[in-house]
């Protein structure tokens, strides 16, 4: 397996890290001096060194003088010139006996200091010779359909392949995913970005299930998608008791390819016995899902819980037949269309604010959480049965926008539980009052419960109790009237039915012949965009621990 990385813009105790770790586990480090102007600090000739010229880094660590490093060039070839050097009056007797120094300045070998070691050498090679002790692994799999589930960051990353690796104690494994050459039927034509990712697994009962969520510290290693058609990459991992999860992805989802997985590590005590297991999670052990789907017509209503139109949106009846259990639904947004720019990568899409409802007859079977990121949302429960059926309802904030800006639009929910259910038959019946428990709310809304309490400071500029507002006519007036309290009135705004905050009334209007006439549109429509990034950003720092 071999590796490089550039000297200059890796962080000096991380090269110096992988280095010792290399030459500790017996990989060959090669490197290349730099070219003037291109990498180089100077003329590398200047100071004995050859352009562009492969050295081989023989050993290194830490010495009386500090970091140094052993280097060998061809044979003949010059040697450096600089501090350390052969001739360099800093070698004295001491320092040569333990360093086993030779004053041969034909033998291609000499010493450099670490810090002029990444001031004249660009690039750096580690090379891993796997031996016939090593335990290698193989999966071959593809990314088809709804296995395509895109980078960590979207909400569908979940239906992405995913393997369980049994680590029992300290290993250090070097990853690789290869691609197809394009001469392949099933091979793309241009690679995409790709990477992997490593999870702590799930607890018991559910070790052998795939991941639906992250949270905070559960992601022990994600690499940045890379546009190649093979990654590498070495991780080393403390032994657990509970599976750690492996999952390929491409940075977003749709991308169709095969692949193919090796994990490789070495075996301590060469017993022939691998240290690791790798295995794929199995359907007949992981979680039981249903799942539906449908488009959006926002021409009957819909939006948010508490709308007076709030019954026209999908209802979803689910039934529990085995016992009480834990659900996982999700809601997501299909169909989505992309920014428009036309290079590959730099694409976004604008996804419309969606949330999901879970409708029960007692509001003490349902446990509430917070909003999922921005392609969908996701809500974890607790349900026990009930001679009612639980009805899920998935919404838009403004239905009426959403399907104008992305005609086509539908949606998809999916359920996952430990316990047998049945899910997907449409809920017919009328939902009396009080019937509705909204447990998930949009994503430019997910700081907000259902309960309305009072709002992050950086978010109180924006936001107003719904019984403070009431809707907006769209009518033209000046922005000062657009959300003033109000006892009467029924929310027309072009049917867009806003009436939560200022913030939800402007956008109501975009896209209307009324987007002119108000003079905050712009203002409120980049601060939802700097909001929405924030979180996004937030939310994977905090997953990446």
């Amino acid at each position: 397996m071999a590796r490089s990385i550039e000297a200059a813009a890796a962080e000096p105790d991380a090269l110096w890290q992988e280095m010792m770790g290399a030459w500790t586990g017996g990989a060959v480090i090669g490197c290349r001096a730099g070219v003037a102007g291109n990498g180089a600090a100077g003329d590398p000739a200047a100071v004995g060194l050859q352009p562009a010229e492969t050295y081989c880094a023989v050993t290194g660590g830490e010495m009386p003088p500090g970091k140094m490093v052993r280097l060998r060039a061809f044979h003949g070839s010059p040697e450096w010139r600089g501090r350390w050097a052969d001739d360099d009056p800093g070698w004295t007797s001491q320092l040569r006996n333990l360093m086993r120094f030779s004053r041969d300045a034909g033998d291609g070998s000499f010493w450099m200091d670490f810090g002029d070691f990444r001031r004249w050498f660009s690039l750096v090679y580690t090379c891993r010779m796997a031996d016939d002790k090593w335990t290698k692994m193989t999966a071959r799999s593809q990314w088809v359909d709804a296995s395509a589930g895109g980078g960590p960051n979207f909400v569908s990353w979940r239906h992405n392949p995913q393997w369980l690796l049994r680590v029992p104690r300290p290993t250090r494994l070097t990853l690789s995913m290869t691609l197809p050459q394009p001469d392949g039927d099933a091979a793309p034509a241009q690679p995409f970005a790709i990477g992997a990712c490593l999870f702590r697994g799930n607890d018991a009962p559910d070790g052998v299930r795939r991941k639906l969520v992250l949270v905070e510290g559960d992601v022990v290693f994600s690499s940045e998608p890379r546009f190649s058609r093979r990654f590498i990459q070495e991780v080393s991992l403390p032994g657990s008791e509970v599976p750690y999860l492996l999952m390929p992805f491409t940075h977003e989802p749709g991308l169709e390819s095969p692949f193919t997985l090796v994990v490789q590590t070495d075996d301590r005590d060469e017993d022939g016995v691998a240290d690791i297991t790798m295995e794929p999670v199995q359907p007949a052990t992981d979680w039981r899902t249903g799942s539906a789907s449908g488009s959006w017509d926002a021409s009957g209503g819909g939006g948010a819980p508490g709308m007076p139109t709030f019954g026209a949106n999908p209802q979803l009846e689910l039934r529990l037949t085995g016992g009480g259990g834990r659900f996982f639904i999700f809601a997501e947004s299909v169909g989505v269309h992309q920014d428009g720019r036309l290079q590959e990568g730099l694409q976004q899409a604008e996804f419309p604010s969606i949330g999901v409802a879970l409708h029960c007859a007692s509001p003490a079977l349902t446990q509430q959480v917070e909003a999922a990121p921005r392609d969908g949302v996701v809500l974890q429960c607790a349900l026990e049965p009930s001679d009612a059926p639980y009805v899920i309802s998935p919404y838009l904030q403004h239905p009426a926008v959403a399907v104008a800006s992305h005609p086509g639009l539908g949606y998809r929910i999916a359920v996952y539980s430990d316990v047998e259910f049945e899910f997907g038959g449409a809920h017919t019946a009328a939902l009396p009052p009080g019937y509705s428990i909204p447990v998930s709310n949009p994503h430019i809304d997910h700081h907000y419960h259902h309960h309305y309490p009072t709002p992050p400071p950086t978010h109180r500029a924006l936001w107003r109790h719904p019984s403070q507002l009431s809707p907006c006519s769209g009518s033209g007036v000046d922005a000062s009237a657009v959300c003033e309290p109000a006892d009467t009135g029924p929310p027309v705004c072009g049917g867009h039915n806003c009436w939560c905050c200022i913030h939800d009334a402007k956008f109501a209007q975009r896209r209307t012949t009324q987007r002119s006439k108000c003079p905050f549109y712009d203002i409120y429509e980049r601060l939802d965009k700097i909001e929405q990034g924030v979180d996004r950003h937030l939310s994977l720092m905090a997953l990446m621990g």
